[in-house]
């Protein structure tokens, strides 16, 4: 519950994912301030990306709860590393959040865009405890107060994915002064990929030689792979033949059964695509998007769970989940992230607030001696009974 006078920091992260042709860039507007982003490199679990000609390395990827970063000194927005994966050489794909730190004033609206999207957000209070936020007129409950990072993002639900939140402060004097107002986080959460996506462009069939009609079909994007090229060569009994008129022609989407990624329930769609439809030229094109919705008690088999006051006890483990201190099931952390208790991470070591073990040369090496010190001891009393 939130209280009178408690700050709150609110976090909104719209999320947008797929990739553009050649390689995945989004512009993103942030009250007046327009950044276009993209993808340089992927080198094992670090990324280099260019924003508004400005380049600079990333990563690694951190797990829930996020510690936010600034970009830069001429670029003061936040950004949290959410996923970095690579493919070949030097390409791959990373998930980040990009956003930064507004007040939202009862009355007034915040305007922010991605890539032409316009969202307008705006503060609805209701009482000393609590508010709504409205985005495009649609007004959204919020979730939990969190007064210090690192913050855990909540969903927005459905109809929102992808969205997210995270509050930290709310100050209200009345339900009909524009004194009311929150802090906040605004922002979106993109994906950016550096890997060739084929475009392919046909000339028309030729004349029929010895029962086969031919033709030229040329990547736009240069990718250097045939993955979606279309047939070049047919028999001429086909020649009239229109590979597909419409999406419906090149197969049903499908749909995979969900899984967890992170504190993510992820659902990966087969798309089938008719390209050129109607035409000599058309194709089918299959590419694949993966839909995430945020858990926001973690996600275990595919499901988000949901709190369980009854049969979780704070510490206890299930798997690669830890019952919290909220007393809902959590993903153990790897090693290197933020930690306060051990059992929230996979090695079950938490030292000075990172995962995982640090010993101390001073301890390394005393062990040694002690074991060079029990050696010399045994040689002695060996040679003594000789």
């Amino acid at each position: 519950m939130i209280q009178r006078g408690s700050l709150i920091f609110l976090g909104i992260f719209l999320c947008v994912s797929g990739f553009a042709s050649a390689s995945s860039n989004h512009t993103i507007e942030l009250d007046g301030t327009r950044y276009t982003f993209s993808l340089v490199s992927v080198e094992g679990n670090y990324a280099t990306i260019n924003v508004n000609g400005e380049l600079k390395e990333i990563g690694p990827a951190k797990s829930s709860p996020y510690l936010f970063k600034t970009f830069s000194s001429s670029k003061p927005f936040s950004y949290i590393v959410k996923s970095v994966s690579s493919s070949s050489g030097d390409t791959g794909t990373i998930q980040l959040y990009v956003m930064e730190q507004k007040t939202l004033v009862q009355g007034a609206s915040k305007i922010y865009s991605l890539d032409g999207t316009t969202y307008s957000i705006s503060l609805i209070p209701i009482n000393s405890t609590n508010f709504l936020l409205s985005i495009n007129n649609n007004q959204i409950n919020v979730g939990p107060l969190q007064t210090e990072p690192p913050y855990v993002v909540s969903s927005f639900g459905q109809g929102y994915p992808g969205a997210a939140y995270v509050i930290n402060s709310y100050m209200y004097a009345s339900k009909d002064t524009q004194i009311n107002s929150s802090l906040q986080y605004l922002g979106f959460e993109i994906s950016l990929s550096n890997a060739c996506e084929e475009d392919w462009s046909c000339s028309p069939y030729g004349e029929c030689i010895l029962g086969k009609r031919g033709r030229t079909c040329v990547d736009n994007n240069s990718c250097g792979t045939n993955e979606s090229k279309p047939r070049e060569l047919q028999s001429c009994t086909e020649a009239s033949t229109i590979e597909c008129s419409s999406d419906n022609d090149c197969g049903a989407t499908t749909n995979s059964n969900p899984i967890c990624e992170g504190n993510n329930r992820c659902i990966k769609t087969e798309l089938h695509q008719c390209i050129n439809p109607g035409t000599q030229n058309s194709y089918c094109k299959t590419s694949s998007e993966n839909n995430c919705a945020y858990c926001d008690r973690g996600c275990y088999n595919g499901q988000c769970l949901t709190n369980s006051l009854d049969g979780c006890t704070v510490g206890s483990r299930d798997f690669d989940k830890y019952c919290s201190l909220e007393k809902s099931w959590v993903s153990q952390k790897e090693d290197g992230s933020y930690c306060s208790n051990g059992f929230e991470c996979l090695s079950n070591i938490c030292t000075k607030g990172e995962c995982g073990e640090k010993s101390s040369n001073a301890l390394k090496y005393g062990l040694i001696g002690i074991a060079f010190v029990i050696l010399l001891l045994v040689i002695y009393l060996t040679r003594r009974k000789n």
